[in-house]
């Protein structure tokens, strides 16, 4: 009894249920990413933001160092409390670009890096008033953050939180947001394993989208890139490569051949040549698959780095073609 309201006191003290929660996953998750960040950090680096290392100093306590953006060397190197700081501050000018994105290479966090910061913008809104744009968005942060790290289960109530409150409180005016919040949970329902679910939100979100700002624009494209991987998923291949080579013609049409929805695009539509073997496989597609892979593998180390995990994919879906190739040589 006395351990049960020492916890409630503790919970009041630090502002009630929800900001309490918050309070320690954000706490958690920030000591994950530092963990999975570990082996690739070099012992010697430095914070770029406050210039201090791993061990702290004047007024900052030792922390570990993170990194999971596309920078390369030294650039990108920070304390997660340095990074959620610097999140803070743009976000106080209406910018929440810094809570998604790298300020130095423009490029997405990824992993437990995403996540602890989804946890970190829930905990600065967690005490917001019900509807507000930022507690809002922080939804959306948090879900993706979840995806990322393979827990689409729990993302999947996070974003339907999310759109049950824009639906109440910004029926109009929160259409968009709305669209991308489905567009997230699509992406959940694909990670587990639910592709007709997947598969009839995608049309459905591409078609808004469509609708209201044509099929050049990148969020469309985006859902159209998604719903050309579920198709292979579910073993449509020919409708998969017929789909994906019109949204990569559109994407490097008005997006540019290095954007990185360009570049999912083109490994979607290398993974779908190669991946179908009905009737043997297609020579032209697969002498198609070839050529865009080797282009598509220049493109990601020049944008991403080699490194990069994005980098690594087209690398491994090279190394598995060349596996293939070699056992069917030797037989």
């Amino acid at each position: 009894a006395n351990g049960h309201k020492k916890k409630c006191k503790k919970i009041t003290r630090g502002g009630g249920a929800e900001q309490y929660y918050a309070n320690e996953k954000a706490a958690e998750s920030a000591l994950a990413a530092i963990d999975a960040c570990a082996a690739s950090i070099p012992a010697d680096a430095d914070c770029y933001i406050c210039r201090m290392s791993a061990a702290g100093g004047p007024g900052k306590a030792p922390e570990g160092i993170v990194r999971s953006c596309a920078c390369r060397g030294t650039n990108g190197l920070t304390h997660m409390s340095c990074l959620v700081s610097m999140a803070l501050n743009a976000d106080k000018n209406r910018d929440l670009t810094l809570w998604e994105k790298c300020i130095n290479c423009k490029q997405a966090y990824r992993g437990h890096v995403k996540l602890a910061l989804g946890w970190a913008i829930v905990k600065h809104n967690a005490s917001g008033a019900e509807g507000d744009w930022r507690q809002i968005a922080s939804l959306g942060f948090l879900g993706n953050g979840l995806w990322e790290v393979g827990r689409a289960e729990e993302a999947i109530p996070i974003f339907q939180a999310q759109l049950a409150t824009i639906h109440r409180y910004h029926p109009i005016n929160g259409q968009h947001v709305a669209l991308d919040a489905l567009t997230s949970m699509a992406n959940c329902y694909s990670s587990a394993g639910r592709y007709e679910d997947a598969l009839r939100l995608e049309r459905q979100v591409h078609a808004e989208w469509v609708k209201r700002i044509g099929p050049a624009e990148k969020s469309a494209i985006t859902i159209g890139c998604n719903l050309g991987d579920t198709l292979m998923k579910v073993k449509r291949f020919a409708d998969a490569k017929e789909w994906l080579r019109e949204q990569l013609r559109l994407a490097r049409s008005a997006l540019g051949m290095d954007d990185t929805v360009s570049l999912l695009v083109a490994t979607n539509l290398c993974r779908a040549c190669y991946d179908d073997t009905s009737d043997g496989g297609c020579p032209d597609d697969v002498a198609e698959a070839d050529a865009l892979l080797a282009d598509t593998i220049e493109r990601r180390r020049r944008v991403f780095g080699r490194a990069h995990p994005e980098t690594r994919v087209v690398e491994g879906i090279r190394a598995a073609r060349k596996a293939f190739l070699e056992r069917a040589a030797s037989k």
